[in-house]
């Protein structure tokens, strides 16, 4: 539980940061603040004040607003994971929201469109973020992580496991994974599907840049899309096993993706894609219980398989 909540920082962080921001800026409006000045801080319904009283009160607050809105954000993360989104998009339209009165008072003021500008910019900031209105833009983004977990298993047991094609697909680790075909016109290249339930499966070609079993292997792959767009799943990804003078091994998988749509390449970053799994693998090789999102959604897409 608690490895969900620190692979979702950066969410929770953003959203907590922008909320609390956007909260603090609509209380210092309603108090109608003027400013802060070395006789203290004026203003309609605040009494004058030295000025580091209200510095020190301000920040204390602001921080207190802050882990506030990042235990909230925790909740949501954990109870409904399929809306975590709703994290920084939270934060974000507050802020929006307090710039925007704070800005431009008289939009509020419009007949028939005053009122509904809050629900208006926050559809407008989820179609800019999450969905697909600037896709046509090409605003693409590249995406670079690398995670490590140590597994008591062994480096042969782990090279048949996380290295695609090293042994029967039913012991690949990833159980999306559903056919892998060699490529009769390159030895090092595999015609690929992954099953994302409901008869939907991901067409790719994998192709092997390096191996050194059982300790390293990379791979580069290409989703067989609509050729305009191919370069939008494309990338590398690279697996290193190295024997721990303890027993078992430490695993380093290192991800590159280019040119990803703006919208997927904040998703990966938000949900901290590689770490989250990561931990579904160092859950299933110690046994322990399976929070992460890659888990999840392997085993929602094993129920309607």
């Amino acid at each position: 539980m608690l490895r969900l909540i620190y692979r979702q920082r950066r969410r929770l962080i953003v959203g907590g940061f922008f909320g609390t921001l956007g909260l603090m800026m609509m209380v210092m409006d309603q108090f109608h603040v003027i400013g802060l000045s070395g006789e203290g801080l004026s203003g309609e319904g605040l009494s004058s004040e030295p000025a580091w009283i209200v510095a020190a009160t301000l920040i204390l607050t602001a921080i207190l607003v802050w882990i506030g809105f990042m235990l909230a954000g925790a909740v949501i993360v954990l109870l409904l994971p399929n809306w975590r989104f709703m994290v920084e998009m939270i934060g974000i339209v507050m802020f929006a929201n307090a710039a925007m009165n704070a800005l431009f008072p008289w939009v509020f003021h419009i007949p028939f469109i005053g009122p509904l500008a809050p629900f208006i910019l926050s559809m407008s900031f989820f179609a800019l973020m999450y969905g697909e209105l600037l896709d046509r833009f090409r605003l693409w983004l590249d995406y670079r992580e690398q995670r490590s977990f140590v597994s008591p298993k062994s480096a042969q047991e782990l090279w048949a496991e996380l290295v695609p094609g090293a042994a029967p697909i039913e012991h690949h680790w990833d159980s999306l994974l559903y056919s892998m075909e060699p490529d009769p016109d390159d030895p090092d290249a595999y015609q690929v599907q992954y099953n994302h339930g409901v008869s939907l499966y991901e067409h790719q070609t994998m192709t092997f840049l390096q191996k050194d079993a059982p300790h390293y292997a990379k791979y580069h792959h290409v989703g067989e899309v609509d050729p305009k767009n191919r370069h939008l799943v494309e990338g590398t990804y690279e697996i290193r096993i190295t024997p721990r003078a303890k027993g078992g091994c430490t695993v380093t998988f290192s991800d590159c993706r280019s040119l990803m749509l703006h919208r997927l390449a904040l998703t990966v970053w938000f949900d901290d894609y590689l770490g989250d799994q990561t931990d579904h693998l160092r859950a299933r090789h110690r046994g322990r219980s399976d929070w992460s999102l890659a888990g999840r959604f392997r085993r929602k897409i094993g129920q309607l398989s």
